[in-house]
């Protein structure tokens, strides 16, 4: 039995149910778009849900909507029909104008949604008795509860000139500003040059045999971009308190030695650099998650809760194969590794997406380079490479040829080579590939464009 207070909302919902679909039948030119927005499920009266489908069955089949045709198309597949066509008949002839469509549609949605959610809370407390961890039931509900539609679907079908009327705005905004990007900034003007900045819901691969220095290039970047954007770096490998000196050794360019030592005639020399670099990362909007272990859905719950409460604008990750797709205590697992990874680099781009930001995601890169004369890396050497080339928007390599000859080079080669990497922006969906030269610091993990005349 519903209570006084549940009988009114039924008759709110349902009657609000009745005049969309007499919208639907009368207006003939927003109907596919109110047949877009809403779904079968959202309708909560079972009279007008099942009218409904049969409207949104019609649509699929591309038959003209209208009363008449409503009416025999039940007839053509309903055999007791006679109270579904008293109710449509009824629908049909109340129809007072569609102006308020669109916060009818609206109405509908929100209660859907909240119905939704009753539902799902439910499911969560009747799985709770089957679950072995309280670990494995939050990933259970997350799951579910982040699968929630929580908007309406929006018309992505525009016309040409009204996209090109928005771009050349763009253009126009940006040419009074001098140097300005489309993207945020990497720090580096050579490869902003070459990107116009990180894009907004790009996926982007910063891949590196080990020793090549990519945790030291991201932390670069990071800290560059921070400046201007919010910018949170998940490091997967570690932990937080190596990550500032790691961060304080680059922006300061003392030895990471004499950071970790901590004490000393070396420290006090230096420390006014220490201190004015500290003064830089201040200044900066940089933000650290070092939780190991972390599944794809916890990386999406913890980057949609930072978009909404830091507003951050670019993310980094270090890196792609310590992310499991399911957390460590669910049971569910991939036998194929590579097919796990590829479902990771689908779901980082697909967050990347929803969250118009960019993800910088690191990545190792397979042995097979080493096996190769020529060691300079490939999209091919992409360890479990799987979707990855064609999830990524921009992959990039480090390579430091140094790396592999050192032993054959005279000592003023070495001095002069020892600390060259090279850039390798391999894949650039929106632009052209090409090679950035870099020095590379490794006792403070500070990365330099090298000038043409170095």
């Amino acid at each position: 039995m519903k209570n006084n207070n549940e009988s009114i909302q039924f008759d709110l919902y349902a009657e609000a149910e009745r005049e969309i679909i007499s919208i639907i039948l009368n207006s003939v030119n927003i109907q596919s778009e109110i047949i877009s927005k809403l779904g079968t499920d959202d309708f909560y009266s079972s009279d007008t849900k099942k009218i409904y489908k049969y409207i949104f069955t019609m649509h699929i089949k591309n038959i003209e909507i209208s009363f008449k045709n409503l009416v025999d198309y039940i007839l053509s597949v309903e055999q007791n029909s006679e109270k579904i066509l008293k109710e449509i008949n009824e629908i049909n002839n109340s129809y007072s104008g569609d102006d308020t469509y669109l916060n009818i549609v609206e109405f509908i949605f929100k209660n859907s949604m909240l119905k939704k959610l009753d539902l799902t809370l439910k499911e969560i407390q009747t799985k709770k008795m089957s679950y072995e961890s309280a670990e494995e039931l939050v990933s259970f509900a997350q799951q579910k509860i982040l699968g929630l539609r929580t908007s309406l679907r929006d018309e992505k079908i525009v016309r040409i000139d009204s996209a090109i009327e928005r771009l050349i705005d763009k253009i126009v905004s940006r040419s009074k500003t001098s140097g300005s990007l489309s993207g945020v900034t990497s720090g580096f003007r050579v490869l902003d040059e070459n990107t116009n900045g990180f894009q907004k819901g790009d996926l982007i691969i910063l891949a590196a045999r080990p020793s090549m220095g990519k945790t030291a290039f991201a932390l670069n970047l990071a800290l560059n971009a921070s400046v201007s954007s919010p910018a949170l770096f998940f490091s997967l490998e570690m932990p937080e308190d190596q990550i500032t000196q790691r961060l304080l050794s680059s922006a300061s360019t003392v030895k990471m030695d004499i950071i970790k030592s901590g004490y000393g005639e070396e420290i006090i020399n230096n420390f006014e650099k220490l201190v004015y670099a500290q003064k830089h990362i201040l200044n900066s909007d940089l933000y650290i998650d070092d939780t190991p272990g972390l599944s794809l859905l916890d990386i999406q719950t913890r980057l949609r809760k930072a978009r909404r409460e830091k507003d951050i604008e670019i993310c980094f990750i270090d890196y792609l194969q310590l992310i499991t797709l399911y957390s460590a205590d669910n049971n569910r697992s991939f036998e194929n590794r590579q097919n796990e990874i590829s479902k990771i680099s689908q779901g980082l781009k697909k967050i990347a997406r929803e969250l118009n930001i960019p993800i910088v995601c690191l990545s190792q890169l397979s042995r097979s380079v080493e096996k190769r004369e020529d060691k300079r890396p490939m999209m091919s050497d992409l360890r479990d490479s799987g979707a990855i080339e064609q999830d990524a928007d921009l992959i990039m390599f480090l390579y430091r040829e140094s790396y592999y000859n050192f032993s054959q080079l005279s000592e003023e080669e070495k001095k002069l080579y020892e600390d060259d990497t090279l850039l390798i922006i391999s894949k650039h969906r929106n632009g052209a590939t090409c090679d950035i030269n870099y020095v590379f610091s490794k006792n403070n993990g500070k990365f330099a464009e090298k000038q043409k005349n170095e």
